[in-house]
This record gives structure tokens, C-alpha cells and sequence, in this order.
């Protein structure tokens, strides 16, 4: 066991209740993150009319072992508890109440943040008190998270043509403030377009005023943010389970519209939910990869898993022409049960394994930016995705995180260290400036488990030290506590997950370092070009219902629709200038009934619609899917870079949509309901009207 240096003093002046089951609340959240071996002050607010006498409390360590007993005093002004202790996770129990409160003893960061380590926060929908969004950023600041992503009600914000409401009912602006304030960026993300709008499914049907519309939005609020993400998880329900021509036409808009606006911020888009190979095709040759800066998904698989997920979009990324497009994951969590204030201790410590381990994969494999899901207590259906408890305080996975981000800061990926135990199922190797680290899995708590590490890898043991006093090296546990390293090279990894420091060059020579995450890593860590300077010439195909059934994978022929099919589409132009442009309608089978090209002027800012008829009469066949493209010639110097389109060479494409074949093919696959997404790869916070039948959870 670890020595635990603990000091308790009683301070006057703070009260509790006693006896009491009315809930104590933290005066200043920030406060329970505190330096390890220095005195710290922990308040609380209490109810009215409780006892001034002192409070007795427990305090226990990350296994739920007391480690030391103590009082909190009780004063007219609330309760105190001056504490100093050791590098970890604790929780201060009410000797009464039973009430728990989490203390993360951990170094604050002292320079710059990572860029890695961020964390989805939402704060717009989920907190609504000022005090404690500005504890909770302050905390984030201090734990080395420089970016938390948002959530933005666009409907409520910007609710009628030329009206707006910054704060609108939840302050949007004012939270915004306090980020700017505390230097911490926000990583903006908003959807479900305002009514006035019109709507496609949800997505605005007038790209022109909308573009204008996020603008305005960037020009209020850009100093705040770190980045722009367009929409949340287009290709399930918050995409109305539109196919991807659909969303990337208002990617396209907002790339164009936002020239000049972000100064350097970067436009990210994707935001999906899962790797949907048609959905992803589809966005690819509608040129979404062309004009974002980086590409976004969500995952809520095992750890084990994050390899070959960012592979398979590595390769897809590749094969849309942009292969080291910067990878953002803008959500990964692990759940716990619903319904308590704070989970027992299996189920907390199995969301922070999770969940600390994913970003230790998504480091290796070389993504840019990670965002734990989700920073304050957070319930939906059946589960709670919360890293913070109900009271405001951490739960063992932000204290694994918080680790996490201070060990792997500026970390660079080496390769795996061979361990040969059946037990571990990751050993990652990562350079932290002159140090090297290993990060050894195992996927489960185990207070019993030692694995031996190979011989002259720890320090002390290596080559150019075997002559010096030898140094007994500890390890770090998942939440910092130091754990002792036997003389063997025996390593305790009682939490499924250690931090190990290793001898640099007995580390060198071991490391294997050609592995699937290293080709990751390199490919995430070259720089990618710029993107070109968007086109304003935006087409968007308007699909008829009668005719085709939308779905994320495509456009699905309705049965009886007959074998020619109404194409109609409207093209828009949102810069301040006229376009004239010749376009052509192209099948990679079947038939487009002439005439097929046709020259059109598009007016400043404005919209032209234009028809086809297309014959599918044979198109099929064993296909289960025609692709139809609208290229126009010549392209302006201004359009994105050419692509192919599937259909042979185009001069440039300015839509390209999937036509499914009828429902009964063997192709055909339900959208993705609610439920099912939640309970097999949950993603969450869409919609603040989705919280609950009655409204937004919201903390007090």
C-alpha cells in the first residue's frame, strides 16, 4: 500500500447539516481539484436551520478503502474541511448523511494546454447556474482541457429574420463570456434550423440566409471558440436519416459563408455517429472532405476497438483523396446506471477505464483531438453518462482523465512494449520530452494483478545505468497514486490501466515499433494541405416522396413509382456576383431523357431550379444502387479541387446522389431508432428537448 499523508484542521466559519439528509452543495467546484502534499480548503453551502456542530466524515481512496477519518466545522456561513492530501482520486463521505464529494488531488497544469485533451461539456443545456459553469470551466482549465464542446440552440438564438437573442432563455452569451474570460475555447456546435428557414428534414432549406445567418453568430461569438462543428451526427436521427448529399450541401454553404470569419479556426465536419460506408461515400463525392479542416466521429465501442475504427475511416479518407485530414472523436464516453447521485465504485471505475483507455488509443493512433463525454451529470434513459456527480463534484473518471491528461501531455506515440502476458491486452509506449512512459492495459479491475515487465526496461536497469545505485521506480495508478514496483519488475495494476516509467534506451530497444497504430500515428501526425477556397455554387437535389423513400444510405424508388423518376434540382449561388454555368446530368446507368446539359445564370445570392427526367427502366440489374451526378464545366477558379465522381472523368461535380433500388432488396436496412443508437453506440445530447419527455435535465 501506498503511504497516504493526510492532515485534517477545522476552520470556522462554514456549516453542514447534521443529522440531516438535506443535501450539502460545494461553494466553488474548481476547489475540489487541489495539489497533492499542500493544504486545501473544501466549502460547502448547507440548508437553513441545520446544527452548528461539527461534522464527521471518512475519506476514501480510489478502491473505496477510508484512508483517514476527520470534522468538517459548521458556521452561519456554511462548512469547512482543510484537507492535504497525497497525489489521487478521493471521496469525502458524511459520517451522517453519507453524502459523497469527490477530491482530485493532481499538479495543476502549468503551461499551455494539449490540444488533445478536450471534453464535451454542453453546459448550454446541462448546467444553468452561472457559479457552477464557471467552477466547472475553471476546472477544465486547470486539469490541462483547453477545449469544451458546446451546445447551441440556433433556433432560439437567431428565432425570426432580422431578430436575435444572445442569451436567449439558458445565457448563451453570457457562458460564452466566461470561457472567453478563463481562456478556455469552445468547440461550437448547433443544429435543427430555425423554422423561418424553411426546412429539409432539419436541415435549413435556404443555404443562402442561412450561411449569412452563422455569419453573424461567428461574428458575435468566434473570439470564444476554438472551432466550428456543422451539426450533430447527420446520418441518424439528427439528420432526419437524410442521405449525405443532403447535409454536405450545408457544409458546403456554411465553408463558403464563413471565409474570412473564423481567422484560423477550424470548420469541422462529419460529426458521425457511425462508420456508415455508404453514408461516407456519399458525403466523400459530394465534397465534403474539400472544404472542412477536420473530420469528426463519435464512438462509445470498448477500447480495444478505437484501432481499427480510426483505420477503417483512415482508409476512407484515403480513398476520398485526403488522407492525413486531421481526426477529431467529439464524443467518447462510457456510461454508468442511472439514478444514484453518484455510481457505486465498480461502475465508476469501469466508465473511467473506458473512457481514459479510448483516449490513450485514440493518442497512439494518432488522432488530433479527443473529447470525453460528458463533463457534468448527465442521465438518458437508462443510463448516466456524467463524469461530475449530481452535487458538481468529480467522479473517478474525470480524476482518470485528469491524469491522463497530465501524463500524456505532449506526448508522442513510440510504439508497443511486448510484455508476453495474456493479461495485458495494450501496452503502449509514449515519449513525454526526455521520458518515456508505458501505458499497460488489462480491460478490468483487478486489486490482485502484478504483471512483470521485460528485463532492463524499467529505470535503474537499463544498459547505461546498470553500474548506478539502483532506484526503486514507481508507477502511476489511473488516478496518479503512486504505486511501488517491486525488484522483479513486478507492476500492480489493480485499476486495469498503469502508467509505468521506463528506461529510455532498455524502452528503445524493446519497443516494437512497426505496428498498425504507428502507420496511424504517422499518418495523423503529417500535415495535410490546406483546402481549397470553396465554391458559392451549391446544388441540392429536392427529393419528392412520392417518388423516393430518403434514408441514410440513399434514395430509395418507392414501389409503383414506375421506371422514370422526376430528378429536380436547386442550385444555389451565394456569392455577391452572378454565375453562369453549364451543367450536365450523368447515370452511371440507366438514362437521362434530353436534354441533359443546360446553361444557367444563377443571380447573386439567389436560386434557380432545374429538372430532369431520368429512365431506370434495366439500370439496375444486380446493382443495388445508380449513382447521379450534376457536373458543371467550366468549373471556376474558385471551386474545389476535381474529384472523380464514380461515372468516368467530370470536369467537377457539383452533387452526386445514391438512387437505391426498391425497399425489398436485400440492401435495405432500417434507419436506426432512438433507442438502438443509445443502448448500442450512444450518442447523446442532440436536441435539449430530447433530454426527457418533460424537458432539458438541467443540474440546480
Amino acid at each position: 500500500m501506498r503511504c497516504l499523508r493526510l492532515i485534517l484542521v477545522a476552520v470556522c466559519g462554514v456549516g453542514a447539516p447534521v443529522a440531516q439528509a438535506d443535501p450539502w452543495r460545494p461553494r466553488r467546484v474548481e476547489a475540489f481539484f487541489i495539489e497533492p502534499g499542500r493544504p486545501a480548503q473544501l466549502q460547502w453551502t448547507i440548508p437553513g436551520g441545520t446544527k452548528q456542530q461539527p461534522q464527521a466524515f471518512v475519506l476514501r481512496d480510489y478502491a473505496d478503502r477510508v484512508v483517514a477519518s476527520g470534522q468538517a466545522t459548521v458556521g452561519p456561513d456554511g462548512a469547512t474541511a482543510t484537507v492535504t492530501l497525497a497525489q489521487g482520486f478521493y471521496e469525502l463521505e458524511l459520517a451522517d448523511t453519507h453524502q459523497r464529494f469527490g477530491v482530485v488531488a493532481m499538479p495543476a497544469c502549468a503551461g499551455p494546454p494539449d490540444p488533445f485533451f478536450a471534453i464535451d461539456g454542453a453546459l448550454s443545456w446541462l448546467v444553468k447556474d452561472d457559479t457552477l459553469r464557471e467552477g466547472l470551466i475553471l476546472a477544465a482549465r486547470r486539469s490541462g482541457i483547453g477545449m469544451i464542446r458546446e451546445r447551441l440552440t440556433w433556433a432560439a438564438v437567431h428565432p425570426a429574420a432580422g431578430r436575435w437573442d444572445w442569451e436567449g432563455a439558458v445565457r448563451f452569451d453570457t457562458l460564452r463570456g466566461l470561457y472567453r474570460q478563463h481562456a478556455v475555447k469552445v468547440l461550437e456546435m448547433a443544429h435543427d434550423a430555425p423554422a423561418w428557414l424553411g426546412r429539409v428534414g432539419k436541415y435549413p432549406a435556404d443555404l443562402v440566409r442561412a450561411a449569412e445567418s452563422w455569419q453573424t453568430i461567428a461574428r458575435r461569438w468566434k473570439s470564444s471558440w476554438g472551432a466550428l462543428e456543422v451539426w450533430n451526427e447527420p446520418d441518424i436521427f439528427f439528420g432526419d436519416n437524410l442521405p449525405a448529399d443532403q447535409y454536405t450541401a450545408l457544409v458546403r454553404a456554411l465553408a463558403f459563408g464563413m471565409q474570412g470569419q473564423l481567422e484560423g479556426r477550424p470548420l469541422v465536419g462529419g460529426v458521425v455517429a457511425h462508420h456508415d460506408r455508404e453514408f461516407l461515400g456519399t458525403a466523400a463525392a459530394n465534397g465534403l472532405v474539400d472544404v472542412i479542416d477536420a473530420f469528426s466521429f463519435h464512438t462509445y465501442a470498448r477500447a480495444p476497438e478505437m484501432e481499427h475504427l480510426v483505420t477503417q475511416y483512415r482508409q476512407w479518407l484515403e480513398a476520398a483523396g485526403r488522407p492525413h485530414l486531421p481526426l477529431w472523436i467529439t464524443e467518447c464516453g462510457r456510461p454508468w446506471k442511472r439514478g444514484p447521485a453518484r455510481p457505486p465504485t465498480d461502475q465508476d471505475a469501469s466508465s473511467a477505464l473506458d473512457i481514459t483507455m479510448k483516449a490513450v488509443e485514440a493518442r497512439a493512433c494518432g488522432v488530433a483531438r479527443y473529447f470525453a463525454f460528458v463533463y457534468p451529470y448527465y442521465e438518458e434513459n437508462e443510463n448516466n453518462f456524467g463524469m461530475m456527480g449530481r452535487e458538481g463534484t468529480p467522479l473517478r473518471a474525470m480524476a482518470a482523465y485528469v491524469q491522463a491528461a497530465r501524463r500524456l501531455a505532449g506526448a508522442e506515440y513510440v510504439g508497443d512494449l511486448p510484455i508476453g502476458d495474456p493479461r495485458v491486452l495494450r501496452s503502449r509506449v509514449f515519449r513525454q520530452g526526455s521520458t518515456m512512459w508505458a501505458v499497460v492495459y488489462t480491460g478490468k479491475p483487478d486489486p490482485h494483478c502484478r504483471v512483470r515487465l521485460p528485463q532492463g526496461v524499467l529505470p535503474g536497469t537499463g544498459a547505461q545505468t546498470k553500474l548506478a545505485k539502483p532506484q526503486k521506480p514507481l508507477a502511476e495508478a489511473i488516478d496518479g497514486r503512486l504505486l511501488p514496483v517491486d525488484a522483479e519488475g513486478n507492476v500492480p495494476v489493480p485499476d486495469g490501466l498503469v502508467y509505468v516509467p521506463l528506461d529510455p534506451e532498455g524502452a528503445k530497444a524493446r519497443a516494437k515499433t512497426t505496428t498498425p497504430a504507428s502507420r496511424l500515428w504517422a499518418m495523423g501526425r503529417a500535415p495535410s494541405p490546406s483546402r481549397g477556397t470553396p465554391s458559392g455554387l451549391i446544388a441540392r437535389y429536392e427529393f419528392d416522396r412520392q417518388h423516393v423513400e430518403p434514408v441514410s444510405q440513399g434514395y430509395r424508388r418507392r414501389a409503383g413509382s414506375g421506371e422514370k423518376l422526376p430528378f429536380r434540382v436547386r442550385l444555389y449561388n451565394l456569392a455577391d456576383r452572378p454565375a453562369k454555368v453549364a451543367v450536365r446530368l450523368e447515370l452511371s446507368a440507366g438514362k437521362v431523357a434530353a436534354p441533359s446539359d443546360r446553361a444557367v445564370e444563377v443571380q447573386a445570392r439567389g436560386t434557380v431550379e432545374l429538372q430532369w427526367e431520368i429512365e431506370l427502366a434495366g439500370a439496375f440489374g444486380a446493382r443495388s444502387w445508380v449513382e447521379a451526378c450534376l457536373l458543371y464545366d467550366p468549373a471556376p477558379a474558385s471551386s474545389a479541387r476535381k474529384r472523380g465522381s464514380g461515372v468516368g472523368q467530370s470536369p467537377n461535380t457539383l452533387l452526386a446522389v445514391r438512387l437505391l433500388s426498391r425497399p425489398a432488396s436485400a440492401h435495405a436496412r432500417p434507419a436506426i431508432s432512438w433507442l438502438a443508437h443509445r443502448s448500442v453506440n450512444a450518442s447523446c445530447l442532440g436536441r435539449p428537448e430530447g433530454f426527457s419527455a418533460k424537458g432539458p435535465k438541467v443540474w440546480p
